[in-house]
């Protein structure tokens, strides 16, 4: 007698509606029933719809049937094929998370599960310094696809991030320093961007508009502000035979149109000139001394 066999994809059906969720196990259909039912009666079940319709029907209401036997290799694929067909996801039709099998990818979360999702995450120890450098080190070398790229822009596209958030962020970077190494790696990738992503950048920021408020901002912290003679050569460097298209010199053209330095403006560009000169004066004869 041949003994048949105790993995596949099974269903948790709702006797009452009908409704179903979809489930396969790799390694003991009567353990993994024993699990559902385990979690259930403990109101711990990871999908809410059915820990919810079994609070409501009773455990007497469902019942586990098995939909096809296979072997444990194959079970990711055939559940796909019944996530595909029977659309559990749909709350009118079962009671899955997820419309991809054995993966949480595609899941929409609760607004019960987001709160304590949250509140979880605001009550977590911090992480210690050893796991930060563990973390780093797994990390590093890892570049992220184009694809993925595009999907975590689209993802954050629109995004509108809270003050109380923009407050944490900005303590975080507070006083922060990127290591010369790093500074050098952001310069080389916005140095080698393609034409196509220059040319979204440039059209993402011609659409945008700072508000007064901003401005005002910007200015401030500005203010009290001195560029550094490295930092200046860099600069320099770096726009040395740039050429500007002929719409980027107009809109230049536009924005500095009708535009009047301040009093202060104009006494901080004479101070820099003198600066400048100055230390033009002391190069020229700092060689001469040399030649001499």
């Amino acid at each position: 007698m041949t003994t048949a066999i105790q993995t596949g994809v099974y269903r948790i059906r709702n006797m009452i509606d009908g409704k179903v969720y979809i489930g396969s196990s790799t390694r003991s259909f009567r353990k993994r029933w024993a699990e559902h039912r385990n979690h259930l009666r403990l109101g711990k079940h990871h999908s809410v719809r059915l820990q919810r319709a079994w609070n409501k029907h009773s455990e007497e209401s469902f019942i586990f049937e098995i939909v096809e036997r296979c072997a444990p290799q194959f079970c990711i694929a055939q559940e796909q094929v019944f996530l595909t067909w029977l659309r559990p996801t749909d709350p009118k039709l079962g009671y899955n998370n997820s419309p991809t099998a054995g993966s949480s990818f595609g899941a929409k979360h609760s607004d019960e599960s987001r709160l304590k999702m949250s509140r979880t995450a605001k009550t977590r120890p911090p992480v210690s310094d050893e796991t930060r450098k563990k973390l780093s080190q797994a990390g590093r070398g890892r570049r992220v696809g184009a694809e993925t790229r595009q999907k975590i822009g689209r993802a954050n596209s629109g995004k509108v991030r809270s003050d109380e958030l923009r407050r944490r962020i900005s303590a975080t970077n507070k006083g922060r320093r990127l290591s010369k190494q790093h500074r050098s790696k952001i310069s080389e990738g916005l140095q080698n961007r393609s034409p196509e992503a220059k040319a979204i950048t440039s059209a993402k920021m011609s659409a945008k508009t700072v508000s007064n408020e901003t401005r005002a901002k910007l200015s401030a912290a500005k203010i009290g502000k001195s560029v550094s003679h490295e930092v200046r050569e860099k600069i320099s460097a770096a726009n040395r035979g740039k050429k500007r298209s002929a719409e980027s010199r107009e809109r230049m053209s536009i924005a500095h149109r009708g535009k009047i330095p301040s009093p202060e403006s104009l006494e901080k560009r004479r101070q820099s000139m003198i600066a400048v000169h100055a230390e033009k004066r002391a190069k020229s004869a700092s060689l001469l001394v040399k030649k001499a």
